[in-house]
């Protein structure tokens, strides 16, 4: 099993305690749910303290998942480490955890001091016995010794090197060195401490993958809740749809994440090269993930890594095998943005080449995807016209008009400019123009996020096949992908009638109050007030649904871009974007603005001068 080290390493805490694994018996293990079962239902009145040898409870709900779920495709001696230590005493079990959760693997005898485990000799003879820690001294070897001399204090360094007769440096580095390459430094300090090294911590960052799906939580997730710094929406976990079906598809993604992480040879065309045939080579034979699974699908990572080699490689003016390269991308990236950026630069390259053809038939193909975001079929649109000399995209965009504001400038406030505003301090460009066109929100992308994630919260949550995996999910799976639409198109679309017939800020309210604090990755809590948003939804009313309905499509994607500002006038809603001087639209505001417009909204763009300009 591959190292995972460096995924997780946190503090924890106490959520539930975990299920025992069917037929195991683990003693001292407390039984309050199995992970998954019906009663496996986040408390929304969790404890302000935690409880003694917390830490260990998460741990155990951590290893008894993987032993539930994943028993099938763990290495026998993996399944045997775990179940191991579950029938460690409850001494044993707690010093195991401390040394887990902490930056290891070697740790000073003489540090350890953990009054909840019992009699220390005891517990580290009875971990040692069963293969989870090591003692040791000093190795003799000073190759060997520069970890075991970074755990003593620059205090102790030095002392030992004025013993030796060794020069006394400031820095830790040179101390280490020094006392490396003398006998009689290490000698001192190998008779004054005895080492601990932790095993099998592998195995356990196994289990944390397993539980979480993914190498960025971590047990920290469970403190969050027990101290109810964090709260999770209630949704059924998945039963019957793992993340990892099988062991090869476990081996498949932490070999993409470790081919993904290896350093490019920038500087050398020939390696990079034989970097990019690995990487489209692993593209088209890696076997795609189901829906659900998104994240851990290996082609993203080879997709990743072959279209930085061959950007680079064009870069470079190299051009045998990007081509080829950029056409398996088009055909085989799983994530549309690569594809379409894919698909840019062999429209640019094959045209350069005299080759359009090979674009043209990409394109074409690519282009017939329904589910390609409104970003990408633009971007590949534009290339295509340019390679044709067909009409370019852009000409048939609506364009909001123009209001010209000339406001007073007030200095910067770092790198930003500021304006007077109403009262005559200093403000941003956004606060300034919303006070000169009348007042409303400052809204860009968050309140409309913010009323998708409150008006659409049981579509988010819905029971989705595979979407749910673990407690500690602040949005679906595919939420941040092109398959949230695909996956919910009957409930988007009910929703939306729903909502269509119902008055849009008593339902902004209700889903405020039913839901507030807790985590929605489309929700910002502190960003408004229920009032405000209230207020937007009843002002925005019925012309909301489109932009809602456009977010739904993709909602990563399409959840940049929109207006900064909603101003609120008694001629009725306007939504506003600001540019200061210099300041130029991005595509995604462009297709924003052509979207807006067609959907009978105000849209106009503030261009803001210096009044003294």
């Amino acid at each position: 099993m591959r190292a995972l080290r460096g995924a997780s390493s946190g503090p924890a805490s106490s959520l539930v305690a975990a299920g025992a694994a069917p037929g195991l018996v683990y003693p001292g293990v407390k039984v309050v749910a199995v992970i998954g079962s019906p009663v496996d239902v986040l408390s929304t009145e969790a404890p302000l303290r935690l409880a003694e040898g917390y830490y260990l409870d998460n741990l155990e709900q951590v290893v008894l998942h993987a032993l539930q779920r994943y028993r099938a495709i763990l290495h026998d001696e993996e399944a045997a480490a775990l179940e191991r230590f579950l029938a460690l005493p409850l001494g044993p079990r707690r010093l195991y955890a401390r040394l887990y959760l902490r930056q290891g693997p070697l740790f000073r005898l003489s540090q350890l001091d953990y009054p909840e485990v019992g009699t220390l000799a005891e517990a580290l003879r009875t971990l040692e016995g069963a293969g989870f820690v090591a003692r040791c001294g000093l190795p003799v070897n000073p190759d060997d010794t520069r970890e075991f001399l970074w755990l003593f204090t620059a205090d102790e360094l030095k002392a030992a090197a004025r013993v030796a007769g060794l020069r006394v440096s400031s820095r830790k580095e040179d101390l280490v060195a020094d006392i490396r390459g003398s006998q009689e430094a290490s000698a001192r300090l190998r008779a004054s401490e005895l080492f601990v090294e932790r095993l099998q911590a592998p195995v356990f960052d196994l289990a944390q993958l397993l539980f979480f799906g993914n190498l960025g939580q971590d047990l920290s997730e469970f403190v969050r809740v027990s101290l109810q710094v964090a709260r999770y929406p209630d949704y059924e976990l998945a039963q019957d749809l793992p993340l990892f079906p099988s062991r090869e598809a476990l081996e498949a993604h932490l070999d993409a994440v470790a081919f993904e992480s290896r350093p490019l040879p920038l500087d050398q065309p020939t390696l990079l090269l034989g970097h990019l045939r690995e990487a489209v080579a692993g593209l088209v034979e890696s076997v795609p993930t189901p829906a659900h699974a998104w994240r851990l699908d290996p082609r993203r990572c080879f997709a990743r890594v072959a279209y930085a080699c061959a950007r680079e490689l064009e870069r470079q003016d190299v051009v045998d095998g990007v081509l080829d390269a950029y056409v398996t991308l088009v055909r085989h990236a799983p994530q549309s943005r690569i594809r379409a950026e894919a698909a840019d630069r062999l429209g640019l390259l094959a045209r350069r080449a005299g080759v359009p053809e090979r674009f043209t038939t990409e394109s074409a193909a690519l282009l017939a995807d329904p589910t390609l975001d409104d970003v990408a079929r633009f971007a590949v649109e534009t290339r295509a016209a340019l390679v044709t000399g067909g009409v370019r995209p852009r000409r048939r965009l609506c364009e909001a008009p123009v209001v010209e504001l000339a406001l007073q400038p007030a200095g910067h406030l770092g790198p930003k400019p500021q304006y007077r505003g109403a009262s005559g301090e200093p403000v941003s460009v956004e606060h300034a123009t919303l006070e000169a066109l009348g007042g409303g929100l400052h809204a860009e992308n968050a309140l409309y996020r913010t009323l998708f994630g409150l008006l659409f919260w049981d579509v988010i949550y819905a029971r989705v096949p595979g979407m749910f995996q673990h407690r500690f999910q602040s949005a679906p799976l595919d939420l941040a992908s092109e398959h949230f639409h695909r996956n919910r198109r009957v409930l988007v679309e009910g929703r939306l009638g729903v909502l269509a017939g119902t008055s849009l800020g008593a339902e902004v309210r209700a889903a405020w109050e039913r839901h507030r604090g807790t985590i929605n990755a489309c929700v910002d809590w502190s960003e408004y007030t229920a009032e405000q948003l209230v207020a937007a939804a009843d002002a925005l009313g019925g012309r909301l649904l489109p932009l809602l309905e456009r977010l739904a499509w993709n909602p990563r994607r399409h959840a940049r871009g929109l207006p900064d500002l909603l101003v609120l006038a008694e001629s009725g809603p306007m939504l506003v974007e600001v540019k200061g001087p210099g300041d130029q639209l991005h595509l995604e505001q462009r297709l924003w603005h052509d979207a807006l417009l067609r959907m009978g909204l105000e849209v106009r763009l503030a261009r803001v001068r210096r009044a003294d300009s």
